[in-house]
């Protein structure tokens, strides 16, 4: 059994669907029972990181171009290609888009409805090409993962005629170890409770919201606790 899995849309950055991927792959490595081969479509980025997960030999990377125009062309062209010849039981999209040409069952994630219902917060090419690409993804998928009920309501009120085929796929924490070799902010959190957000610093997560909202309760109510904002720039 073969399983194609386009993660060319991960960035250079680990973060966001770069971790939802890599945690599935991780897993799967783990279970030595699967008698599957994964073939695996990525930018040269992402295999920085994707290859320190010491995957073992059922999977396999092709690399496509790191420039978003060409890597494009080349998500429906080349790796459309490499479907046609190792001809998989089922595709998956990991972010969003799926193929033109359906060759097999495909199955897309779908992590947000962000490009259409929050256009302000992303550059404009994408609120062009996304929303199209998503809409034509979720016609030629046989299964849509949505990573939230929220998700799946959105996708629902977008596109109502797919709403029969969204499954949520619920995200799940990791198992962090810690690193003493990382250098570390001297904060002594033993000091005081904390809220704490972890994600990306950009507009579309409404940290600003978030901050505002913060401060406008009474200093008795907080207490002790405090609010700790941790992650990189958007």
């Amino acid at each position: 059994m073969i399983i194609t899995i386009d993660a060319i849309g991960l960035g250079n950055k680990y973060s966001g669907t770069a971790i939802y991927v890599s945690e599935i792959l991780k897993e799967w490595n783990k279970q030595k029972n699967l008698k599957i081969k994964f073939l695996i479509f990525t930018t040269e980025y992402a295999l920085n990181y994707l290859k320190l997960l010491e995957l073992d030999n059922r999977f396999i990377f092709i690399q496509s171009p790191t420039n978003r125009y060409l890597k494009s062309i080349w998500q429906q062209t080349i790796m459309v290609w490499h479907i046609n010849k190792f001809q998989p039981s089922v595709h998956w999209g990991t972010s969003f888009v799926l193929p033109f040409i359906k060759l097999c069952p495909m199955i897309v994630t779908i992590h947000d409805m962000t490009f259409s219902l929050l256009p302000q917060t992303h550059e404009y090419i994408k609120t062009i090409y996304f929303p199209f690409l998503i809409k034509c993804a979720t016609h030629k998928a046989n299964k849509i993962f949505a990573v939230s009920n929220t998700t799946k309501l959105d996708i629902a009120k977008i596109f109502p005629f797919v709403k029969s085929k969204i499954i949520v796929t619920h995200l799940a924490p990791r198992n962090i170890i810690e690193n003493n070799n990382v250098p570390k902010k001297q904060v002594n959190f033993n000091k005081y409770e904390y809220l704490l957000y972890v994600g990306a610093i950009e507009p579309r997560k409404n940290l600003e919201k978030l901050v505002q909202v913060w401060n406008n309760i009474n200093v008795v109510d907080k207490k002790n606790i405090k609010l700790l904002l941790v992650g990189t720039k958007g």
